[in-house]
């Protein structure tokens, strides 16, 4: 009797660390705003995914899953600050996720600064992820410039930082069994405002380089750097700044 006792207990824990939906956020401890920007992604997209567990972690190095839990889909997202060779730490993210969650699928995004600047490597280190854990579904999206974001008063009582769509260079991959698909953003529209990096360290492309699709076709738009002012323009997609 004692022994189907413990045999149901520990099926019951077992059932209960399994999650349908998790959401995950990963702020930036060196910025308290990225926490802000973090509580307002998770109130705008838990809902939207039925995520029944959520939790933001401080910054990328304490990023955890408790023993026992288990989601069949991880959404997550970076707060954090970036340079190019940051794209490590979306992969960090999702081996530990494919490790300890049992997932059939993983979304990553984020308004991290240039983290899929570096596009091949991107590329190459998603084909070894997803021939890593074969079974599930990967969809990886970052910022191959600067992202963003922007704080938006709320009824005029505080503010809600928020990454700009317009201002982004978006670049998803999606991996599943070895096998790779690469989808980039819209071209953003000409003397749009956008991020220019002065400096990018571990950058293998343009920092100030996106590349987007206009008409079907993927091309690359520059954010130009204006004389006066941190703040680029868009230039026109395809075409050099001097155009």
């Amino acid at each position: 009797m004692l022994f189907f006792l413990s045999a149901f207990l520990m099926l019951s824990s077992a059932i209960a660390g399994v999650e349908e939906s998790c959401c995950f956020c990963v702020a930036d401890s060196t910025d308290s705003s990225t926490v802000a920007e973090c509580q307002r992604w998770m109130k705008d997209t838990s809902k939207a995914q039925n995520c029944t567990k959520k939790e933001i972690f401080s910054d990328h190095s304490t990023v955890a899953f408790e023993d026992g839990l288990s989601c069949r889909k991880v959404t997550a997202y970076g707060a954090n600050h970036g340079l190019s060779y940051f794209y490590t730490t979306v992969f960090t993210f999702a081996r530990k996720a494919a490790r300890k969650l049992d997932p059939v699928e993983i979304h990553y995004d984020g308004s991290t600064c240039l983290v899929f600047n570096n596009v091949e490597i991107v590329q190459r280190e998603s084909e070894k992820l997803s021939k890593e854990f074969p079974q599930i579904n990967f969809e990886l999206t970052g910022n191959q410039n600067e992202g963003v974001v922007r704080y938006f008063r709320i009824l005029g009582i505080g503010t809600k930082p928020k990454e700009s769509s317009q201002m982004a260079s978006k670049m998803t991959v999606h991996a599943q069994g070895g096998t790779i698909e690469t989808i980039f953003g819209d071209c953003s529209k000409p003397k749009g405002q956008c991020g220019y990096a002065p400096q990018d360290y571990g950058a293998t492309n343009d920092s100030n380089t996106k590349f987007c699709t206009k008409d079907n076709e993927v091309v690359s738009q520059k954010c130009c750097k204006q004389e006066k002012g941190t703040w680029g323009k868009w230039g026109v997609p395809g075409m050099e700044c001097d155009a």
